[in-house]
């Protein structure tokens, strides 16, 4: 048994890649004041009467590795709360 086992980096590398550079863009934005996010946010235990204002984003995001590049449209809820921005739970690709 003179199998060497690869450390933690070298078995990360095996399977991932090194992230040489991310951007991202907001690339829609809609306002959000339908029951379906009422409904998600009740479930949450947030009062809707505290609730400032609601959107939908949409975000391009890419990502740039030694591979190449990669991209992905990410689509998720955010609500305003006492001045402040949440974003609910659950990514959309």
């Amino acid at each position: 048994m003179n199998e060497e086992v690869p450390t933690s980096d070298e078995h990360i590398k095996e399977y991932t890649k090194e992230i040489k550079k991310i951007s991202y863009e907001v690339e829609d934005v809609e306002d959000s004041s339908g029951m379906g996010i009422l409904d998600t946010i009740a479930v949450r235990g947030i009062q809707s009467e505290d609730i400032q204002d609601a959107k939908t984003l949409e975000v391009g995001l890419k990502v740039e590795t030694e591979d190449g590049e990669q991209a992905v449209t990410v689509e998720f809820d955010v609500i305003k709360v006492h001045g402040r921005w949440y974003a609910l739970y659950g990514l959309s690709y």
